[in-house]
């Protein structure tokens, strides 16, 4: 029996009835009808190591052909890639026989080869940075230059701020840096400053392994108090809000699309457990049960029993009046949560539109055409258009009825 050579998982190796290696597949990249194509080209006979193999020996000059059947090699982490990837360098010195895509972006097949055997050069020597500090001075731009940079930063921490500048939409590579910065005092200033300044032009959406190794450096430095701006109490909020809007959006697309109501409802009942008393959470908990025909589990989290809960609070009396009369269900009482939240306080225009709202779908359009009347008076000019507008169907309505 013949033993074949797997040096990484996972490895899809495909043989002939001769246990002739035809091709192989290293790694995984979602998605996987991007594997499944490149499946279908090994079953067609299409860029295999095979035939590339064997076009090689037609043509040992074709850059294409030789660049592939390196990079096939690579895979598989054995010398015939280095052999191969130096012949692409013999060939093409000046890059300018072809390129192909590399994470979104073009790099040239000799760019390519050459960086991997620079990083066999350090990671041979492990004290001689000059191979990898020549790479990144001949190709500034190059979407390598940040992995270059970082395969020189685990032996040489100096080079981390260079990472993470050559890996700006990267943040594991910042909060590696971060971590790193928190065990070498003399790189905190700078990993600060790179921290702080993706902190200013994304305030609200750093990474919160970020935040997390961030604070640690202020606290290191002795600044609790920028430590407790980025994981204070607004943190556990901010995260907890940032989740449940999460766990909404997914269930609410397999909710438009009518397909799997299990996920829908699991992702309720878990919205219901991070934030039980947020009343945001609960009207979106609240909406994915009626999406799945499960209007009894609506009313029991957010009916009857929460308005009473909630009688005194106009804003969450009007989002619950909105929220059933919109669905034509429950409407005796929210109708009655919308009087109370006028009741309440009748000088915010949003409680008489809700109010509105509630009596034109309980069909009293008198009323309702008198209350959003009310509205339109007390609001302010960006929401007269959307009160009037209101008004307006709700006479359409009437005059269709009678």
């Amino acid at each position: 029996m013949r033993k074949l050579k797997v040096r990484s998982t996972p490895t899809i190796l495909i043989v002939g009835p001769d246990s002739k290696e035809i091709d192989w597949h290293t790694g995984y990249n979602p998605p996987p009808t991007r594997l499944f194509r490149d499946l279908e080209k090994t079953i067609r006979g299409v860029d295999t190591v095979l035939s590339l193999t064997e076009d090689y020996a037609r043509d040992p000059n074709n850059v294409e052909t030789v660049f592939k059947l390196a990079r096939k090699y690579q895979g598989r982490f054995t010398n015939e890639a280095y052999s191969l990837f130096r012949a692409v360098l013999e060939l093409d010195p000046g890059g300018k026989k072809g390129s192909f895509d590399y994470q979104g972006e073009k790099v040239k097949y000799t760019e390519y080869a050459e960086y991997i055997l620079r990083v066999r050069e350090f990671t041979q020597s492990r004290t001689n940075p000059e191979p990898l500090k020549e790479f990144v001075k001949k190709y500034p731009e190059s979407p390598l230059s940040g992995s270059a940079y970082r395969v020189l930063a685990i032996r040489f921490p100096e080079y981390w701020q260079m990472a993470v500048a050559g890996s700006p939409n990267d943040p594991t590579m910042m909060w590696i840096f971060l971590s790193q910065a928190a065990r070498d005092k003399s790189q905190r200033d700078k990993a600060i400053e790179l921290a702080e300044d993706r902190w200013s032009r994304d305030p609200s959406g750093m990474d919160p392994t970020i935040k997390r190794y961030l604070a640690e450096l202020y606290m290191l430095e002795g600044e609790s108090e920028m430590a407790e701006l980025l994981l204070g109490e607004s943190f556990i909020d901010d995260e907890t809000s940032s989740l449940v809007r999460t766990l909404w959006s997914t269930a609410d697309f397999w909710a438009k699309w009518k397909k799997h109501p299990e996920r829908v409802e699991a992702a309720a009942e878990a919205i219901l457990r991070i934030a039980p008393e947020n009343v945001g959470a609960r009207y979106q908990a609240a909406r994915l049960y009626v999406t799945i025909g499960k209007e009894e589990k609506s009313l029991e989290i957010f009916g009857p029993a929460f308005a009473e809960r909630n009688w005194d609070s106009p804003h969450d009396l009007r989002q619950y009046a909105r929220f059933w009369a919109s669905r034509a269900k429950n409407l005796e009482h929210a109708l009655a949560a919308a009087k109370r939240a006028v009741e309440l306080d009748s000088s915010e225009a949003e409680n008489w539109d809700g109010l509105a709202f509630a009596l034109w779908k309980t069909k009293d359009y008198d009323a309702a055409m008198k209350a959003e009347e009310k509205a339109v008076q007390l609001s302010v000019s960006s929401q007269q258009l959307m009160y009037k507008r209101q008004l307006d169907l709700i006479k359409k309505e009437k005059d269709r009825k009678k």
